[in-house]
Parts: C-alpha cells; sequence; structure tokens
C-alpha cells in the first residue's frame, strides 16, 4: 500500500510599500524580494522562518536576528493581517498559523530601538501543496484489490499533483516547473515545464527510494516541495485452485497446509510483485517432498493426484526467480493432506 503521501507547500513573499527586506534564508532567493533601499535599518534586520516550506494550517516559527543594534532592548510589535498579536521589549520571536492553500498571511514586524529610531518590515505567506502518488509497475492477478508493491528493481510512476492557486482559481498542473531527484540525484531529462511524472527504474540495493519533487510557477514565484518514501517489498506467491466449473478461484487462496478432499487438485501459483515487464523471464521451479518435479519446470500450473491405498501429507515446493532482475526470486511451500480411501 501507499506508504506516505507528503504534502508540503511553500511561501510567496510580497514586497509591501513600507519594505521588506535583508535577509531572509533561502526564501528570499526564492521569491525574488529586493531590500527597500530607503530603509538601511530595515534592510540590516535578519528574518528567518521554520519551516521554510509551511504546510496549510501550521504552525510557523519566526525568529528576529540584527548585528548593528540590540533587539532585547527594542519594543518589538507583531501584528497578522495587521491585527496586533503581540507587543513587548525584546519580543524576536513569534509563531502563528498559516491559512489554507490560497490564502495569504500577511506578518508585520513594527520594531522601535531604545534610540527612538522606528521601522518596519512586512511579509507574505501564500500556502500551495503538492502531493505525490506512486505506481508500480509490478504484477497483481486480476480483480487484485490491493496496491502492486514495488519490488527491487522494479520501475515506479511518480505523479505530482500539486495545488496552486492564483486568483482564486487553481493553476494548471501543466504550467508549473518540476524538478524532481531522489536524494542523490537529480533527472534533468524528466524535469521542466509541465514534466510532473517521473517514471524510474528502482535501484540495485536501496531498500527505499527516496523521491522528491520541487515545484514552481514561473509568474508568481510560488514555490512547493513534497517528499515520499516508498519500501521496496519482496516478491510473494499465492497458490489458487482451478475449479474443474468455476475456474481459477483468486478470491480465496490456498492456506499453506491444505486437506486434498477430491482425487486431485489443480493449483497455479500467482507470483506477486514481480515486475510485468519481465514475466516472460520467470523461472518455475517445483519440488515435491524434496524432490525435484522436472514435468512442472516453467509451469505455473501444478496437478497433485491422492496416491491409491495412502493417508499422509505431501511437501510442495516452488521457487521462483525473474531471470532479467537478479533480486527479484522467492519460494514457499504447500503441505497437502490426504486420507486413505
Amino acid at each position: 500500500m501507499l506508504k506516505r503521501s507528503a504534502l508540503v507547500i511553500c511561501l510567496f513573499m510580497v514586497l509591501l510599500p513600507f519594505g521588506v527586506g535583508a535577509q531572509f534564508g533561502n526564501i528570499l532567493d526564492l521569491a525574488g524580494l529586493n531590500i527597500d533601499p530607503n530603509s538601511s535599518l530595515s534592510s540590516e534586520l535578519d528574518i528567518q522562518l521554520i519551516p521554510t516550506y509551511p504546510t496549510p494550517f501550521t504552525t510557523m516559527f519566526v525568529e528576529l536576528a540584527m548585528y548593528t543594534e540590540d533587539l532585547d532592548s527594542a519594543v518589538i510589535e507583531w501584528l497578522v493581517n495587521d491585527k496586533s498579536i503581540q507587543i513587548g521589549r525584546g519580543f524576536k520571536s513569534f509563531n502563528f498559523k498559516t491559512g489554507g492553500v490560497g490564502e495569504s498571511t500577511t506578518v508585520t514586524i513594527k520594531i522601535t530601538l531604545s534610540r527612538g529610531a522606528e521601522f518596519s518590515r512586512s511579509f507574505s505567506l501564500t500556502p500551495t501543496g503538492v502531493e505525490m502518488v506512486w505506481e508500480a509497475d509490478s504484477y497483481v492477478p486480476a480483480f487484485y484489490k490491493g496496491k502492486a508493491l514495488h519490488p527491487r528493481q522494479g520501475r515506479l510512476k511518480v505523479v505530482a499533483m500539486p495545488q496552486f492557486m492564483k486568483n482564486g482559481s487553481l493553476i494548471d498542473s501543466k504550467k508549473l516547473i518540476y524538478t524532481w531527484s531522489d536524494g542523490f540525484q537529480k533527472y534533468p531529462d524528466q524535469s521542466g515545464y509541465g514534466r510532473n511524472i517521473l517514471v524510474i527504474d528502482g535501484h540495485l540495493l536501496r531498500s527505499v527510494e527516496e523521491i522528491s519533487v520541487l515545484v514552481r510557477e514561473p509568474e508568481t514565484g510560488l514555490v512547493a516541495e513534497s517528499f515520499l518514501d516508498i519500501s521496496t517489498s519482496d516478491p510473494e506467491i499465492v497458490f489458487y485452485r482451478n475449479d474443474p466449473y468455476y475456474g481459477y478461484i483468486f478470491d480465496q487462496a490456498l492456506g499453506k497446509i491444505f486437506d486434498l478432499e477430491p482425487q486431485e487438485i489443480e493449483v497455479v501459483a500467482a507470483p506477486y510483485f514481480f515486475t510485468r515487464e519481465g514475466s516472460f523471464g520467470l523461472e518455475y521451479s517445483w519440488r515435491l517432498n524434496g524432490s525435484n518435479a522436472p514435468e512442472l519446470q516453467n509451469s505455473r500450473t501444478a496437478v497433485f493426484r491422492k496416491p491409491e491405498g495412502e493417508s499422509g501429507r505431501s511437501i510442495i515446493s516452488l521457487e521462483i526467480k525473474n531471470l532479467n532482475k537478479i533480486l527479484q526470486f522467492t519460494s514457499t511451500n504447500l503441505t497437502m493432506q490426504f486420507n486413505e480411501e
């Protein structure tokens, strides 16, 4: 199943008339803000936001620093959407909650230094979301209700679904710019304008695929980032009965131990979570009570008959290997019980 779907958002900063300035970490670079040349004090104020890309309705933490003036003795007033929330001497920290996707929040900081000088800074945050979903190109039987899991060396498809709003309307996902990476390398050939889909082959040794995407809107400067960890899964073998009247019964798997009630039974092996593109490269090796069954070599089905005049049990073993993907293999056993007639 889907392990996790991450939702993160960005900051859209607007330069207000009374001056937004100086250093704002990476956010200023992303938003392309400039210092108000008319306010040297404003430009010397350093504002840090945590987290860098807040989610909608999340708590934002703001820290102020100034190396040329003493903020500990300054009176600092914090306003959110023109409403005064906190005021006091040395109030260099502040926290507030963002709005929903596309809902702008404006924070104003008014500072009065102990020597009487006054200046203001302001910035706006517009939460923007992006969610990622993934699909593994691995085999599951028809009508299987679960999710096809991702095996080692398997192929993955990841789709980014951004929520960027402009003038009250969602922006078309094909009008955004995407930068894909996996924590170790970028995918420039699959990044760019409108490239919201990533298709990769899983790595040979990693147990988790770490996918990230950075999404930006070139006109407004909106930025969003999302991370997704996809765990690898080992292939599995599940046995089903082939009923002479109803065919393969995929809605009820055979138990690890089952009674052979009729004279014979035909079973089919379903190789869950092997890469679909390599399904023709699967090797099936059957064993009965520890001995090879060459007549069943590379067959997905096998027929077993009850021995005449005997009672007891037989151990059926099957190993499946993907000859094209060295890390895709698995084996399992079935115990078939039968009574003397």
